[in-house]
């Protein structure tokens, strides 16, 4: 999972098992501000080369989630709080959640491959 140049990922309830690297935040593109930046809640990591990465301008935030071994995240990283690990009450949201329907964009299946936005309800 990546997230780069302003992106914001949020992710919840989801398992990271045996990758090189589980999720990476970066900043890429001189044009932006801030590099990108990955929310995770209730996740599981384990058997990761790197569980987590993050380059300069950017951030991971996991929070109530099981990692099977912290020394595969960046000592330096973590020092100067790029990377933030806490167990409080954080993301409660479902997929039914007003922002992910705003978010949401669905497949047309006349055209493959083609996505456009749904019309507000």
């Amino acid at each position: 999972m990546q997230s780069k140049d302003t992106s914001q990922a949020y992710i919840h309830n989801t398992s990271f098992i045996q990758n090189k690297t589980a999720v990476d935040a970066y900043h890429k593109n001189w044009r932006y501000s801030k590099g990108g930046s990955i929310f995770l809640e209730n996740s599981l990591f384990e058997q990761n080369t790197h569980n987590a990465t993050v380059g300069k301008k950017s951030k991971v935030i996991i929070n109530n989630s099981q990692i099977d071994n912290t020394e595969n995240l960046d000592a330096k990283s973590l020092q100067k709080r790029k990377i933030i690990i806490s167990h409080n009450d954080f993301i409660e949201a479902t997929l039914d959640d007003d922002f992910f329907n705003k978010q949401f964009l669905p497949i047309n299946k006349k055209m493959k491959g083609y996505y456009e936005k749904s019309a507000p309800q």
